[in-house]
């Protein structure tokens, strides 16, 4: 997500950052979680200790002080974000935000039961099978006909599928088809399925949240299950399901504070009160409350950012979440310190270059944001596109497909596809 070509200290920027209040050689490991202030410094108060240096630093070195503080950052980082404009809202002027960690319990929960339909069956000794693991050449053979049969409901036949929605509101049909072709098990439906749709709690985490929406598994998006069914203790990315290696790690160390704990040896559908007690306290602690109360009285300006296809953070939830949002500050308001987009073909973080600091530079120092069309570069066709406003999609009008111009923003919107109506009516599925 990087700005095409631009360097921001080139440009009069002070530019900062930290290592999220700990240190590791293994990007994937949450052990330094058990010392305390390390795990109070990666979830909140490292932005607010490290923004405190940079304005002693700045003082000191240029006897005055910023003129304005922007933070980005994405995944991780796009989770930092938020707290930037939610917990720490009156300091930071402008934020941009891809891909964010909203619901950081619940995608930790998405991991796990992702596991389980995976591993569930799997036993060393009575039962060495993993009966829902779909090995890689299937898992891509189903991403190839979803774009064989979804690419050109945008207009052009592009490898890019633009038109998601059209695209979900066939899924049920696609999977009929998908199943009879691989001749795909139960076990490896409910794979799919929690990939796909995600979960329904039947009890509630903080924010009365019990709902977690799927990635786009059946509309062009790669799922990541690893190479091989045989589940490593702990879970291995390398090997195993992407984010079972997230969230064993997080459960280990963040939730449940035991290190002996096995992710797919217990039921996070129907936990026992001792569970139960630890995500309800994990959810309080952890995941961010969506009050921009502060950063709207200091001007703050976010631009938020997604992705159809990434695989790891969901888009719909994003995209729920910022109907949260609209709910609570009404469509006015919430344009006026929010603009947020969702994007084709760029996977998690990747796959997409904008100019994200410019537009949020004019939009904080003029309070006007910038007038559109604006772009994005696709890397994956190489192509310049028009930046979608939620619930927008681009589509193609004719002329050259590398040019952004070319391309218009739809708001055409099929009757079939229920996951944006109940987003949009903030509705659980029946």
């Amino acid at each position: 997500m990087l700005l095409s070509c631009y360097h921001p200290i080139e440009h009069g920027y002070v530019v900062f950052g930290d290592d999220s209040g700990h240190q590791s050689d293994d990007p994937m490991s949450a052990e330094f979680a058990e010392n305390d202030e390390a795990l109070q410094n990666y979830i909140r108060s490292h932005l607010i200790k490290t923004l405190d240096v940079m304005r002693f630093v700045v003082g000191f070195c240029y006897e005055k002080e910023p003129e304005k503080v922007y933070f980005a950052g994405g995944s991780a980082g796009g989770r930092e974000a938020l707290e930037c404009a939610t917990t720490y809202g009156a300091c930071y002027d402008g934020v941009f935000c891809a891909d964010p960690v909203c619901d950081f319990v619940m995608l930790r929960l998405w991991g796990a039961l992702l596991s389980k339909a995976v591993y569930d069956s799997y036993n060393p000794v009575s039962y060495p099978h993993s009966d829902g693991f779909i090995d890689e050449k299937t898992v891509w053979a189903i991403q190839q006909d979803a774009v064989l049969r979804y690419d050109a409901l945008d207009g052009i036949r592009d490898g890019v599928i633009s038109n998601v929605y059209a695209a979900r509101a066939d899924r049920d049909n696609f999977l009929k088809d998908i199943q009879k072709k691989y001749n795909l098990s139960d076990a490896q439906l409910e794979t799919i399925s929690v990939y796909e749709n995600g979960f329904q709690l039947d009890y509630t985490l903080a924010g009365e949240k019990k709902r977690y929406r799927g990635c786009c598994a059946l509309e062009g998006g790669l799922m990541d299950l690893g190479n091989d069914p045989v589940p490593r203790e702990p879970l291995d990315t390398a090997y195993n399901v992407h984010h079972g290696d997230r969230a064993d790690g997080i459960f280990k160390y963040f939730i449940m504070k035991d290190k002996n704990w096995k992710l797919i040896d217990h039921d996070y559908r129907h936990p026992d009160e001792g569970l139960l007690q630890k995500l309800k306290e994990a959810s309080e602690c952890y995941d961010i409350r969506l009050n921009f109360d502060d950063f709207i009285a200091h001007g703050g300006k976010l631009i938020l950012f997604t992705s159809w296809n990434d695989m790891s953070i969901s888009p719909w939830q994003i995209a729920d979440r910022y109907m949260d949002c609209v709910r609570r500050y009404g469509q006015s308001c919430t344009d006026n310190f929010i603009r947020f987009y969702v994007m084709p073909s760029a996977t998690h973080c990747k796959g997409i270059r904008m100019d994200y600091l410019e537009w949020l530079d004019t939009w904080c120092t003029t309070g006007k944001y910038p007038e559109g069309p604006l772009y994005g570069w696709i890397e994956a066709i190489d192509a310049e596109m028009p930046m979608a406003p939620f619930p927008g999609w681009v589509k193609y009008r004719g002329g050259d497909p590398k040019r952004g111009s070319s391309y218009e923003i739809s708001y055409d919107i099929p009757e079939g596809c229920a996951d944006l109506k109940e987003i949009m009516e903030n509705k659980l599925p029946q």
